[in-house]
């Protein structure tokens, strides 16, 4: 097994065809595996959001406070409810938000 990150892939930006990206700059074989991260999936999608339009909740507050007490430092509740928002189900709360996102995946954080 080999792993490898994509060389001189700039930075993404809404709009960007990141599959054509990742194949200009790779030699696909056949049977190879390619993981995205979906952060990077969510920026070509143009999935990026300003936290001042997203003020928490009082179940943001808890979520945040909760991933605090467990990390040992501050969590943004504007963060947590950017993800609620963004979710259509919380799995887990700690250590980490892991979510069902709005297509169907599984991810952290709202992807």
């Amino acid at each position: 097994m080999e792993l490898f990150a994509v060389p001189d892939l700039p930075e993404i930006r809404e709009g960007d065809d990141l599959a054509a990206m990742i194949g200009e700059r790779v030699d696909l074989r056949e049977d190879d595996v390619v993981v995205v991260a979906s952060t990077v999936v969510s920026k070509a999608e143009g999935r990026v959001f300003d936290l001042d339009d997203f003020p928490p909740s009082p179940r943001a507050t808890e979520v945040a406070d909760r991933l605090a007490e467990i990390a040992g430092e501050e969590r943004d509740p504007r963060f947590a409810q950017a993800v609620i928002e963004e979710s259509t189900e919380l799995i887990m709360e700690a250590p980490f938000l892991l979510t069902a996102t709005r297509v169907g995946h599984v991810g952290v954080n709202a992807g």
